[in-house]
């Protein structure tokens, strides 16, 4: 494959990319004392399989973080939480039509395919972003310069959503939660890398930065 083909391809994977990923934290916390972590019980998957294969890339980018699995007493408890809804799902196909144009080979038309795929947000019906009737099998697209022809189709698909809550064990106070969300579909049983990179990119930003002055507790000044 040559570089510019190279491009497009890598192009595509991450504008096709479904993870979505959010997280927050106590700004009061520094986080450089945590050290070890402990997995605890959290919202277990039903199948015994999976929820091993979830501790098992936690625990992996945690520990490429610099921290310790150990398994009681660890400076932070890790609890992961799964839950499965589902969820509309619409794909576009448009093809268009392009002008005519003059080549050594005679005349053509120009045109191509683009596929669009897109997740319905939490709580916005898609009724408002494309239409207030999608219909059962999908609508047709207008016909734009050229002859352009778009036809979409809505199907439910089962949506993943893991949630890791680290504590600190020592005050029993969550001090870090993450949220991923993705198809399931894009998470082959047998295969567990895509399950590890989206964890990666859950923990990309951790341990968040030093605690916010502003917020810190200041110490007690002596009595005269």
């Amino acid at each position: 494959m040559t570089r510019t083909g190279l491009a497009i391809a890598l192009a595509s994977l991450v504008g096709c990319a479904t993870l979505r990923v959010q997280t927050d934290h106590d700004p009061t916390v520094d986080f450089s004392r945590f050290h070890t972590f402990t997995i605890r019980k959290g919202t277990p998957a039903p199948d015994p399989f999976t929820q091993v294969r979830i501790e098992q890339a936690v625990a992996a980018v945690l520990a490429g973080k610099g921290l310790r699995q150990v398994p009681t007493g660890g400076d932070l408890g890790v609890y992961t939480h799964l839950r499965v809804s589902q969820e509309q799902r619409i794909t576009t196909q448009t093809v268009g039509y392009g002008p005519w144009w003059p080549s050594p080979f005679g005349v053509g038309p120009m045109g191509g395919m683009m596929p669009y795929e897109a997740m319905a947000p939490e709580g916005m019906p898609y009724g408002a972003m494309a239409g207030d009737d999608l219909g059962d099998g999908g609508y047709e697209g207008f016909a734009g310069p050229g002859g352009a022809l778009s036809t979409t189709s809505v199907e439910e698909v089962p949506v993943g959503r893991i949630t890791v809550d680290l504590v600190d064990a020592s005050r029993r106070r969550l001090v870090w939660r993450g949220i991923a969300r993705d198809y399931l579909s894009n998470y082959p049983p047998d295969d567990p890398g895509p399950l590890r990179s989206a964890m990666a990119e859950l923990f990309a930003d951790y341990p968040p930065g030093p605690p916010t002055a502003a917020r810190r507790r200041a110490p007690l000044a002596p009595r005269p």
